[in-house]
């Protein structure tokens, strides 16, 4: 059983340096500033209404 726990601790601190390396810094920005960032990365670019009738309008000729 010592053993289990060991490797139990031996996660934990491994948890402890990933989330204390590769966390993100959000100190002193809104919630609203962090939905916005991760949704343009996580989506890409946008396009505007605009763009996206040019695109169909090309894509029908």
């Amino acid at each position: 059983m010592p053993f289990v726990g060991w490797i139990m601790l031996g996660l934990l601190a491994a948890s402890l340096l990933i989330g204390a390396i590769w966390a993100p810094r959000t100190q002193g920005r809104s919630l609203q500033e962090i939905e916005d960032e991760r949704e343009g990365a996580s989506t890409g670019a946008t396009t505007s209404a605009a763009d996206a009738g040019d695109l169909t309008g090309a894509a029908s000729r």
